[in-house]
């Protein structure tokens, strides 16, 4: 997956700049020399996709991992910022990681996210490893960044930022099947 982001790293530029339609997206670890002038740092990314919901937020990760005072603590504030606006927010995580979804959902939970838990080895084998978000039907996150502090502060990770409603209708029927 990485080499495919890398693929669209080196020959999207242009068609990103040109349309606001496509914004590549970059997780950088603290200390290193990672880090394009094309892209853009994930915690904005979503802090903005996220605070711009007015109806729906869907959210499938693999799993979601927090960490008090670190990088996705404002992210999963503006997930419960966005219930309190009257957003309908569902969150879709994967059984096999709940030993660190375990510790985030209850509280996602309780500031009325409706999460579930899906089986995918139950269901057939394998994981539910996506990562992705739709905002409103409009838009629609998707990358290599799990829910994770440790992916957005200390792992190299790529994603895109798609505003399109086809785009965003596709990865709703994703999300409603796993759903």
């Amino acid at each position: 997956m990485k080499k495919l982001f890398f693929g669209l790293l080196l020959a999207l530029p242009a068609f990103c700049a040109a349309t606001e339609e496509l914004t590549l997206v970059e997780s950088v670890p603290d200390g290193t020399v990672y880090g394009s002038s094309y892209t853009v740092r994930p915690q904005a990314v979503w802090l903005d996709m996220i605070g711009s919901a007015k109806k729906t937020l869907d959210i499938e990760q693999f799993y979601v991992a927090d960490q008090a005072g670190e990088v996705l603590e404002p992210v999963l504030a503006a997930v419960k910022d966005a219930v309190k606006r009257g957003v309908k927010v569902r969150l879709l995580v994967d059984k096999v990681m709940m030993g660190e979804s375990g510790k985030a959902l209850p509280a996602l939970k309780e500031a009325g996210v409706d999460a579930r838990v899906i089986d995918f080895k139950k269901a057939g084998g394998g994981v539910q490893h996506s990562k992705f978000f739709v905002v409103d039907g409009a838009e629609t996150y998707v990358g290599s960044q799990n829910f994770d502090w440790r992916s957005l502060k200390h792992i190299h990770e790529l994603g895109l930022r798609i505003k399109s409603p086809k785009a965003a209708a596709d990865f709703s029927l994703v999300f409603e099947g796993d759903w």
